[in-house]
């Protein structure tokens, strides 16, 4: 039987993209939550990718951490 967390990735997540990681005028960050269960024991991951670069070109690098993070999660 698997343990109820009572860490809510969900509400990290909520206040990570509500809030500008730095001092930029612009939102460019990006954001990944997964939870994983080892031996019935939650494991929460938050990975936070900030952007670089022009706001078009940070957004576009920190979105492409994020997903590469999430498909080698889901493959483990």
């Amino acid at each position: 039987m698997r343990k109820q967390s009572k860490f809510q990735p969900g509400a990290l997540v909520n206040l990570i993209c509500r809030t500008e990681l730095g001092h930029r005028d612009a939102q460019q960050d990006s954001v990944l939550a997964h939870t994983r269960h080892v031996q019935g024991v939650p494991i929460h991951v938050v990975g936070v990718a900030d952007g670089v670069g022009g706001l078009a070109r940070g957004e576009e690098a920190s979105r492409l951490v994020c997903e590469a993070l999430a498909a080698h999660l889901a493959g483990c």
